[in-house]
């Protein structure tokens, strides 16, 4: 059923398979390059992988029957402390950024408690490279997932053609996505419900995952709403990546607005597009008939024979 080098993947399980082998690949051919901390991107990629592993996990928890340690929970939280090191490095990307930016007096500021973020990310690294190096969850789930991988096991759902059964597989993630309350706040309200909208765009990240694994099953209509559900994650995410910047900020810099008038002004700037391009978006996803259209594109993938390579 797993053999994708002689056959094209037609069942369930087959899908299955190929989406938990390569997201297990993925986290392993960047944990060298974590555990040494010379590169930034191998700590995002490998995050990226452990993300995607969960989502297929969830997207495919109905099918597969996986050792009791391969859990969500258990992706989740080695993925956090990924996590918290990857969001030092984006906060000092930002800082470096803003300063590029600004005057020469704020950017001596700003290159003064970037110092602040390097001192974190010390303190973060020695937490990652304990979690992926030492016997732990870790290692017992990368070990957990081989054996599966080399012996997979499933429910009888997988041996069902793909075609028939990708709508009802996605149904859960999607309708949950559309119907979350952040959707529906008013413009006005955006800014004090800050946390709506973060845990928003972390729903719009899972769709876009599970979306993404049946991509090559569907046509042009789907890959549209593809692009749209990951513009809402990424505007959400700017909005985000803000309030961070300027919490921290706030707490670093005594007289932030007197000492910082150019990055706060830039700030707002920034978070005014943002909310601008959001309300698009908002507005797009709350019409009925929208809502609807993506409903009826996951209803009908392409025939079989049409499939896209």
């Amino acid at each position: 059923m797993h053999d994708s080098t002689s056959t094209p993947a037609q069942t369930v399980g087959d899908w299955a398979y190929g989406a938990i082998a390569t997201h297990c690949t993925k986290i392993r051919s960047h944990e060298a390059g974590v555990i040494t901390d010379k590169d930034p991107e191998a700590v995002h990629q490998m995050r990226v992988g452990m993300r995607r592993l969960r989502s297929a996990l969830a997207g495919f928890a109905p099918v597969v029957q996986l050792p009791k340690i391969v859990q969500r929970r258990t992706v989740s939280k080695v993925a956090r402390v990924l996590g918290r090191l990857r969001d030092l490095d984006v906060l000092n990307e930002i800082l470096l950024r803003y300063a590029r930016e600004s005057s020469p007096a704020e950017q001596a500021v700003l290159k003064a408690i970037a110092k602040t973020t390097r001192h974190h990310h010390r303190k973060q690294f020695k937490t990652v490279r304990h979690t992926l190096t030492r016997p732990g969850k870790y290692q017992n789930l990368c070990k957990a997932l081989q054996t599966w991988l080399d012996h997979p096991t499933y429910s009888p759902l997988a041996s069902q053609p793909i075609n028939g059964m990708v709508a009802d597989l996605l149904a859960p993630q999607v309708s949950h996505f559309l119907i979350h309350p952040g959707f529906f706040l008013p413009l006005e309200q955006a800014l004090a419900e800050v946390e709506q909208l973060h845990d928003l765009r972390k729903q719009a990240k899972e769709t876009r995952y599970q979306l993404e694994l049946f991509q090559p099953l569907y046509g042009e209509d789907y890959t549209t709403h593809l692009k749209r559900i990951k513009a809402i994650q990424s505007v959400l995410g700017n909005l985000q990546d803000g309030f961070v910047l300027e919490a921290f900020l706030t707490a670093e810099v005594k007289h932030c607005r007197r000492d910082l008038p150019e990055v706060m002004a830039q700030l707002e700037r920034d978070r005014t597009a943002a909310l601008s391009t959001w309300s698009g978006l908002q507005s797009f996803y709350t019409h009925p008939e929208h809502r609807q259209a993506l409903r009826h594109t996951l209803a009908h993938p392409l025939p079989a024979e049409a499939e896209r390579d």
